[in-house]
């Protein structure tokens, strides 16, 4: 009926659920097309899809306007594809922005569309636009989807999964009817099975598959479900994706794991993924990233890397910045699809909650999920330059047109891409990214991952204390309580929303954390402990050397204080020496200070004495002269016996200035009678008269108080002795 409608040229609007197969028989009709008159183009509507996003993207699969009229290039038609077309929000006016399109005149253009019926988030559409098309609802018999289970869509996009994986199994793999059965059960399990989320609904899966098991093949029916029921190409993922091996022995499934795990966290340090308790998980991701063209929402990040890295695909992670913004992921996009269209690589694209800055990213991927292309990514200059890379490829696959060259570029980049969304179900935020971006759902397997089982939650701490130095009485207190911890969360979470109406969510990376933050408490408080042992132990080390220097010390202190006392004895004595010589040298002083004084007096006085002593001398000078004119005042001197009193004293001094010993009047009388006497008078040195104070002594006492006038009248001979 779609295909007699198209030829008569009536759009076609196709109602129905997602698991309907409404995208998939539109686009199995634009598949049959013959690509040589007719060109197609899938528009998939979102949230926030606007009519400048269709304008573009209608405009680079469009010539330009001719006389007012828009053709499509190269003289062919144009199919465009509409999908979801009631996903865009109502405005004010009633009407959904996308469809507001300007008066344009399109020739050789025609629409088919696709929507879902009203309600669950769906909005109603303006029947001005759904009025041009000719309307088919396509029931489809299923459980109602809940809030809580809004994923539980299924279509025949999922039979087809379960069809590719029996048909990747080999004879030389698959060669009996039980492990083709149990290859079947294993491949329904993985697409069904894995998207749901409790279980209850997980129970009914498998007793409807026991129930088909032993209706079919009641022979292999005993055997079927002996566990583990694990296939995939695991170990030859390197090598090919043609062979899958049975997973009937562990070593497909624990042991093999964690070899790997080993070998990736060697490589990438990586430490959150050693617990491979949960290898099927890991072997479901791994799985699903060898499929070609198949698309995937998880809630694991560490099974997604290392699933590619056992694929040996490249990872691509957009890397957040400040100002990231709609601009600069395209331009990320640009780099993905270079890596995927023009060097040929195999890529997983892994787009985490965190990545989702702006809800505009989300258009993008339900646009690559849907249609593997991102509408109007390029401008025609980097399509052109895309094509001129790719030439000598495209030669040898006889593609000469653009549209022929663009197409083929499309398709490596599909066959090369593998996104991987990694988004936590809790809360209302994914159900409502699934609503505006259905591809998030429709277009992708789901592998809702379960919570750590007790036993899951003892290994992985076990594994994650098995590096710590724990006293074996502590370490089954210390694994039981962490699991006891984290599996009492739920009960809380659940009062905590009786109490309050709010919702608390916890997943097993809270577990890992938890974890984690005791190791690092664990061995900050040992570190601290450690010091402060370090820290004690060099106080006492300290205590013990000063303890040992103060004995050796002690001990030299009792040597020297042998020699101090001796010292101290010599410097008393030396002490009393002093003070003694002090007295004998104070005394001197005193002494010297006394003499000093009297020498001071006589100094003076001999001063006195001595001008005395000159003025005599002169006197005496004048007396010898006089004598030497009176010779007979000599004579008449020596005639006296006994001569007067005063006239002994005068001579008494002569002869003491002469220094004879004999002072009588006889020893006078002999110097007078002595020849030269009167000369040795005259030539008498009166300088060593005033050198002796002895002579001076004793001559001038003898004279003091004679009078030579006196001595003149009464003797004039004598005064002629005497100096005035």
């Amino acid at each position: 009926m779609l295909q007699m409608l198209m030829e008569q040229k009536v759009p076609v609007l196709f109602i129905g659920e997602y698991r309907t197969v409404k995208t998939v028989t539109i686009q199995s009709y634009m598949r049959g097309r013959d690509p040589e008159t007719m060109t197609t183009l899938t528009i998939n509507f979102s949230n926030r899809i606007n009519s400048l996003q269709i304008h573009r993207t209608l405009d680079d699969n469009l010539d330009r306007p001719l006389m007012g009229v828009i053709r499509p290039r190269a003289g062919k038609k144009l199919i465009v594809f509409i999908d979801d077309q009631n996903i865009p929000q109502m405005d004010k006016e009633e009407t959904q922005q996308p469809n507001r399109l300007s008066f344009r005149k399109y020739q050789d253009l025609q629409f088919v569309a696709d929507m879902g019926p009203l309600g669950g988030g769906r909005n109603p559409t303006d029947i001005r636009f759904s009025s041009k098309f000719s309307v088919f609802n396509l029931p489809f018999p299923t459980m109602s989807t809940t809030p809580n289970k809004f994923h539980y869509i299924f279509n025949l996009r999922d039979l087809s999964r379960v069809t590719e994986g029996l048909t990747l199994s080999t004879p030389n793999n698959i060669q009996s009817i039980g492990s083709i059965v149990r290859l079947w059960i294993h491949e329904v399990l993985h697409v069904f099975q894995d998207r749901l989320v409790d279980s209850k609904d997980r129970d009914l899966v498998k007793n409807k598959m026991r129930e088909l098991t032993t209706e079919y093949w009641p022979q292999e029916a005993e055997n079927a479900y002996a566990e583990p029921l694990l296939f995939g190409s695991y170990k030859k993922a390197n090598l090919s994706v043609g062979d899958l091996l049975p997973g009937e022995e562990k070593e497909v499934g624990d042991d093999q794991a964690k070899e790997d795990s080993k070998e990736y966290e060697d490589l990438e340090n990586y430490d959150t993924i050693k617990p491979i308790r949960e290898s099927i998980g890991l072997l479901e991701c791994t799985e699903i990233v060898l499929y070609q063209q198949d698309m995937v929402v998880l809630g694991n990040n560490p099974f997604t890397k290392l699933a590619t890295f056992i694929a040996g695909y490249a990872l691509f992670q957009i890397t957040l910045s400040w100002g990231y913004d709609d601009e600069a992921f395209r331009q990320d996009l640009k780099k993905l699809y270079n890596l995927l269209g023009t060097m040929n690589k195999e890529v997983v694209f892994l787009f985490t909650d965190q990545h989702v800055v702006d809800a505009s990213f989300l258009e993008y991927i339900n646009s690559m999920l849907t249609s593997f292309m991102v509408p109007a990514l390029y401008a025609e200059d980097e399509k052109d330059n895309i094509v001129r890379e790719l030439s000598e490829e495209m030669t040898r696959f006889n593609f000469f047109s653009r549209d022929q060259m663009w197409s083929h570029f499309v398709n490596k980049c599909r066959n090369n891409l593998h996104i991987v969304l990694c988004m936590s179900p809790a809360g209302d935020t994914l159900r409502i990214r699934c609503r505006n971006f259905p591809g998030l759902v429709s277009n992708s397997c789901i592998d809702c991952i379960d919570s750590w089982s007790e036993d899951a939650l003892i290994s992985v701490v076990n594994v994650f204390l098995a590096e710590i130095d724990l006293p074996d009485e502590h370490r089954d207190g210390i694994v039981s309580h962490m699991v006891r911890v984290h599996s009492s969360m739920q009960h809380f979470n659940d009062e905590f929303y009786l109490k309050l109406r709010r919702h608390n969510y916890f997943t097993p990376k809270n577990y890992l954390d938890y974890i984690s933050n005791y190791k690092n408490l664990l061995r900050d408080n040992r570190e601290k402990l450690a010091k402060q042992a370090q820290h004690l132990k060099e106080g006492v080390d300290k205590l013990i050397n000063a303890s040992t220097e103060v004995d050796t010390m002690n001990e030299k202190l009792q040597e020297q204080k042998k020699v101090t006392d001796e010292q101290a004895r010599q410097c008393d004595d030396l002490v009393k020496q002093i003070e003694m010589r002090t007295q004998d040298v104070k005394k001197k002083s005193d002494d010297v200070e006394k003499r000093k004084k009297y020498i001071w007096v006589e100094q003076e006085r001999i001063v006195v004495d001595k001008q005395d002593a000159e003025n005599e001398l002169a006197l005496a000078a004048q007396a010898l002269i006089f004598l030497e004119d009176n010779k007979d005042s000599i004579n008449e001197m020596r005639a006296y016996n006994t001569p007067p009193n005063l006239v002994q004293q005068v001579f008494e001094c002569v002869a003491i200035l002469l220094e004879e010993k004999d002072l009588t009047w006889d020893t006078a009388r002999t110097m007078l009678r002595q020849a030269g006497f009167l000369d040795l008078l005259m030539n008498f040195n009166k300088e060593k008269l005033l050198k002796k104070e002895s002579i001076m002594a004793r001559v001038i006492p003898r004279l003091q108080g004679q009078n030579p006038a006196e001595i003149k009248q009464k003797h004039s001979k004598a005064a002629d002795f005497i100096m005035e």
